[in-house]
């Protein structure tokens, strides 16, 4: 018998420490010295926070829930809900939606829970008034127009490739690209502050942009125009030049952050912080996917719209055929996002944070830093404030992501309950036998 008290694989542990330190294996470039003498100096970041008294500033917090049933014959049912807390205490404002449709689609349950938020959030403006207002929504703008835009352009550009499922997907992402634009037209119309908030972002759009700074500093535009667009192209082009470089070179270290995809953002903001407080500047991004240009440079979205339209059911292409005639005006008035990272806490990573500059148009601006505007240092103010920990990073957001989550047991509940009452109107679900076994 093993004697379960001692581990039997010290001793393997032991010789490949002991290989790995002989060998150098785990010897890599420093970054630290690189990113402290050639991308602090591009300004970007700031270890002061604006200072203002935000007290009598209103929050609207939105955050939703949602769950996915696969049903027989390939179908699904979606329920997804969201929540708007207000901070003065009034009765938050609720939303909830369920589909049943006989195909499924990637990405489907996530535009929906989105398209709730986003319906709810300007539901809760209807009783501002003459207020300082801060509408707080969890998620990125940024990741949310670049996946409704794509969800709009694929399906059109592989016509011949079509499922339902996809057309399904292209018509929810038209109904959340009219409310995006509609919702950030009412927020500019009656100068309500906006901003979303990302606690843990995967994006690399801050440090590709730094990158291509220093490439062009060191006259390598033939690496640079790789990076012109999120996410860099050119990976085969840029790794054969990484490997064919001395270990020292400058634009070793550059070229290895350009291929390390692990290193975000967030890493990037951890190291030039060092663990203390700070904020970077709002980083001007719009329509940075090559692909997307080019197709809507080249196609207007009522031609785009107008084509699939003609494949949708009667519902969905009355829905499209409406709005058809402003979609090129929502795009071409679209504006841009500021993307900028605060770092509040040395054992937190640091939070995202977009607002939107209607300065500029989504269509006509890549990227570009700028400094602090005045309602934007109120919003940083606002959300430091209602900092308390890792766990509790906005006192609103985490209230209203606890109350509108959708946990898996109160979801069996809900399809418990629509499955019931579908069975007095007659009618059935192809719901699995686990769920049938427990309401017959």
């Amino acid at each position: 018998m093993v004697a379960t008290s001692i581990d039997m694989f010290t001793d393997l542990l032991l010789e490949e420490i002991s290989q790995l330190i002989e060998s150098h294996k785990y010897s890599t470039i420093s970054l630290d010295e690189f990113i402290s003498s050639d991308l602090m100096p591009l300004g970007f970041w700031s270890p002061t926070l604006p200072k203002h008294e935000v007290d009598d500033m209103l929050v609207i917090a939105v955050d939703g829930g949602s769950g996915r049933e696969e049903l027989s014959g390939g179908g699904a049912l979606y329920i997804t809900r969201a929540l708007a807390i207000l901070s003065n205490g009034k009765k938050p404002f609720r939303a909830l939606k369920v589909e049943l449709t006989r195909y499924r689609s990637p990405g489907y349950l996530d535009l929906l829970r989105t398209y709730t938020e986003i319906r709810v959030a300007r539901k809760s403006l209807n009783v501002v008034k003459n207020e300082k207002v801060l509408l707080l929504i969890d998620g990125s703008l940024f990741v949310t127009l670049m996946k409704v835009l794509m969800r709009i352009v694929k399906p059109y550009i592989k016509r011949d490739r079509l499922s339902l499922g996809e057309l399904k997907s292209f018509t929810l992402a038209v109904k959340l690209f009219i409310e995006l634009c509609n919702l950030l037209k009412k927020c500019n119309e009656e100068k309500i502050n906006i901003a979303f908030v990302s606690k843990n972002s995967s994006l690399r759009i801050l440090k590709e942009y730094l990158l291509y700074n220093k490439l062009i500093e060191l006259n390598q535009k033939d690496i640079a125009k790789y990076l012109l667009y999120y996410p860099a192209r050119g990976r085969e082009y840029i790794i054969r030049k990484y490997v064919n470089l001395q270990k020292e070179h400058k634009l070793k270290y550059v070229l290895e952050l350009i291929l390390n995809t692990t290193y975000r953002d967030l890493h990037l903001v951890d190291d030039v912080s060092k663990g203390e407080r700070g904020i970077t500047k709002p980083l001007i991004v719009g329509l940075v996917n090559d692909l997307l240009e080019r197709v809507l440079m080249k196609n207007k979205l009522y031609s785009i719209v107008k084509e699939l339209s003609k494949y949708a059911d009667d519902a969905d292409r009355s829905y499209l055929e409406l709005y058809l005639d402003v979609l090129d005006s929502l795009l071409k008035n679209l504006p841009a996002v500021n993307i900028m990272y605060l770092k509040l806490n040395p054992l937190d990573y640091a939070l995202m944070v977009e607002t939107i500059d209607f300065k500029y148009k989504f269509i006509d601006v890549k990227r570009n830093l700028r400094d602090l505007t005045y309602n934007e240092e109120l919003i940083v103010c606002r959300i430091v404030k209602d900092y308390k920990s890792p766990k509790y990073y906005n006192t609103w957001l985490v209230q209203a992501h606890q109350l509108a989550k959708l946990p898996a047991k109160q979801m069996t509940q809900y399809i418990m309950l629509i499955d019931n009452m579908f069975r007095k109107y007659g009618l059935t679900i192809p719901l699995s036998r686990r769920y049938t076994l427990g309401v017959r």
